[in-house]
């Protein structure tokens, strides 16, 4: 039997119909509601309320109840994806610049520093897309490392203090997304493989791209997008959803039911 506890969670979802849910999962009865009816992907804990990424409209600053309170057009355009925070600064991945924009959450949303992965940014060549900090790290998911795009995707920590990458994490996965540290453990999306890891573990595997991930306790809850390239992904699959959603998942009895979100392409997926 399927046993997942009460929660609260917000989910962003990008491109074409994308938007942000809320996600309220009470004695077993799954409700959801829109929150902004806009294009969003990352999305983070700031204070009480949140910061959403939009590569329609930028910086988007909600309150507790999740009203919108400020925004700014900073970035927009920039191929913006997942966000992280740390004190007053909000690290946010500009994917077709190949780096990481620091914006002064606290003094007009302002874009005060960078972490730049390639010297090019004409070309999207790494595709940074999704972060996490702790402490003095920052957790890195991209297509391709540095210098090394024949050898597909990899997860890299970088050093805030020493401002330079501290370890290739992995390399040669397959588009990931969604990195997370819980409980000492890292989480990431292996999305082009339809699946989840846990370390060197596949926690979670379903039929469709896996992106938004967000870990609770022993609930996980997992993102799956209608996949934009069925044809080449036919030919490592037998078979694909054409579902877009959010799996609930129980880690200990590893069972896991599916909430369908009416959109196309989950982006983020955070506990709240």
């Amino acid at each position: 039997m399927l046993q997942v506890k009460d929660f609260n969670a917000l989910i962003s979802c990008c491109n074409q119909n994308g938007g942000l849910y809320h996600l309220k999962r009470q004695k077993g009865m799954n409700t959801l509601q829109i929150i902004l009816d806009i294009e969003c992907r990352g999305i983070a804990r700031y204070g009480k309320g949140f910061v959403v990424a939009s590569n329609e409209e930028g910086i988007i600053l909600l309150d507790e109840s999740l009203n919108v309170v400020n925004f700014s057009h900073a970035g927009k355009g920039l191929d913006l994806h997942g966000i992280a925070i740390s004190g007053d600064f909000a690290y946010l991945a500009e994917t077709k610049l190949n780096c990481i924009g620091i914006y002064d959450l606290s003094n007009g949303l302002n874009r005060v520093d960078e972490i730049c992965f390639s010297s090019n940014r004409a070309t999207d060549i790494c595709h940074i897309n999704d972060i996490f900090i702790e402490e003095n790290s920052l957790f890195v998911s991209m297509f391709h490392l540095p210098g090394q795009f024949n050898i597909g995707g990899g997860v890299v920590e970088y050093s805030l203090k020493k401002k330079k990458v501290k370890n290739v994490l992995y390399e040669g996965i397959s588009q990931p997304h969604s990195v997370m540290l819980y409980k000492n453990d890292l989480y990431f999306c292996n999305s082009e493989e339809f699946s989840v890891r846990k370390e060197n573990n596949i926690l979670f595997k379903c039929l469709g791209y896996t992106r938004g991930l967000a870990v609770q306790n022993e609930t996980v809850l997992i993102g799956q997008s209608i996949t934009r390239h069925i044809n080449k992904l036919l030919e490592k699959h037998p078979n694909i959803s054409s579902d877009c959603g959010v799996y609930l998942l129980n880690m200990n009895n590893k069972l896991s039911t599916f909430v369908p979100i009416p959109s196309l392409e989950i982006y983020g997926i955070i506990f709240i």
